[in-house]
């Protein structure tokens, strides 16, 4: 025969409580069930919403230790905001291997979840054109942020309804590029179009529609905004980057290059300090290339600088 304690353990506050075992009402047996203990003669509910003091998570996976309690957070980056469902291919929740007719079936559902996925041709492109900013923001090494703020672009040009007779690739490329320019980041419409499926002169034109129409705020760049980047790719040495520095931030206060396109008047700076102070010189084409420019546009914009600027009062 079991032994009945007359108290019991409150383990929040470390007390000892009665053990209420017969109802107050008519003195029947009380029984604990979901939760709740009630009586099962006249069903007076005794004690409700009972403290579990369990763990409050659960796990579906193999390891036991993980205490993941949600799945992945909701994403502005994918076109179901992430809330998609993948079916397997050969192995069931715990990896068994499953059998062939079960795995016909599988096929059989993943072929009609994949076309009840989309209800228009709307989320179709959407799907595409958000994994098509995902692919650019790979390629590209973008920050996540910007990848974010591009796919939120997407979808508003979508909404304005601007993709109508325009290439779909273009607009995946200006979304992200617009961003890029949005948050004054140095990135050059030349390093979009190289990993794009779509030409320059498209890529360019997609971005002056979303300019116009979703009135950006893109940031004015200037041409210190590019200097680290190629100094970098030049390899230049020390004193050379600070002789660049110097060049740069001279030619910004006396406005020598104005109306120059600043990446040029980066790369030319840098070819200067290259050309003086360091004692492995790039070339103009490496530098032209850094910056997206041509040669002659160097060498037009080294003419420029050289007559406003003393170049060996600024090395020394």
């Amino acid at each position: 025969m079991s032994r009945v304690y007359t108290q019991t353990f409150d383990e929040q506050s470390g007390n000892q409580l009665p053990n209420k075992t017969r109802c107050p009402e008519c003195d029947g047996r009380i029984r604990a069930d979901g939760g709740e203990r009630a009586c099962e003669d006249c069903g007076l509910v005794v004690e409700e919403r009972r403290i579990d003091h369990g763990p409050e998570w659960r796990t579906f996976e193999d390891d036991t230790e993980s205490k993941s309690r949600v799945g992945a957070p909701r994403t502005t980056t994918r076109h179901d905001r992430g809330l998609s469902t993948n079916i397997g291919y050969k192995h069931d929740a715990g990896g068994k291997q499953l059998s062939g007719k079960k795995r016909r079936r599988l096929h059989r559902q993943r072929r009609e979840h994949s076309r009840a996925q989309f209800d228009s041709k709307q989320e179709r492109n959407e799907m595409y054109g958000l994994a098509e900013i995902r692919r650019l923001h790979g390629a590209l090494d973008t920050p996540k942020s910007m990848w974010e703020r591009a796919c939120e672009l997407f979808r508003a040009a979508q909404r304005k309804g601007l993709f109508v007779g325009r290439s779909l690739d273009a607009f995946t490329a200006g979304t992200l590029y617009a961003a890029c320019r949005c948050a004054g980041l140095p990135r050059q419409i030349e390093a979009f179009a190289e990993h794009a499926r779509c030409p320059l002169q498209k890529l360019r034109n997609a971005y002056q529609v979303l300019n116009i129409e979703l009135d950006l705020e893109a940031q004015f760049r200037t041409p210190s905004d590019f200097m680290p980047k190629l100094a970098s790719e030049g390899e230049l040495a020390p004193e050379a980057r600070r002789l660049a520095r110097r060049l740069v931030d001279t030619v910004e206060s006396k406005e020598t290059t104005g109306g120059g396109r600043p990446s040029s008047v980066a790369a030319a700076c840098v070819y200067i300090a290259s050309q003086v102070a360091d004692p492995k010189p790039v070339t103009q084409a490496a530098v032209a290339e850094a910056a997206h420019v041509s040669a002659n546009t160097i060498r037009s914009r080294r003419g420029e600088i050289r007559k406003a600027v003393d170049i060996e009062a600024l090395r020394g």
